[in-house]
């Protein structure tokens, strides 16, 4: 029985599979990103170079009752000094940090 030519290999022999790459001894990983919300939020808060160190963050869950059943608010209470709290929630602040980031610098700054 004969092999029928191989279009891709103009010798007309059988392709072999490349032979797989050794792995390395010592693989350099990146550093894992934060997947505590208050970390997340402060993480981004840092990259846009506003600083957090005179605000107070506290993360909350909170079961809400109604007939019928209940549900989990679970958030992120950013206090700004002086009385002024601000709660932002942990989904929303998961998807894009950087709306929460925005909105604690304009209410940090309209307090300025």
């Amino acid at each position: 029985m004969s092999l029928a030519p191989n279009p891709f290999n103009l010798s007309g022999g059988v392709v072999k599979a490349a032979a797989a790459a050794a792995p390395v001894a010592n693989p350099v990983s990146a550093p894992q990103a934060p997947t505590a919300p208050i970390d997340v939020l402060k993480n981004k808060l840092d990259e846009m170079g506003i600083n957090s160190s005179g605000l107070q963050f506290t993360e909350t869950r909170t079961a809400v009752g109604y007939p019928g059943g209940f549900y989990v608010n679970h958030l992120i209470t950013v206090d700004f000094g002086a009385g002024v709290t601000e709660s932002y929630d942990v989904a929303s602040t998961l998807r894009n940090p950087l709306l929460t980031a925005l909105e604690i610098d304009r209410l940090r700054r309209s307090r300025a």
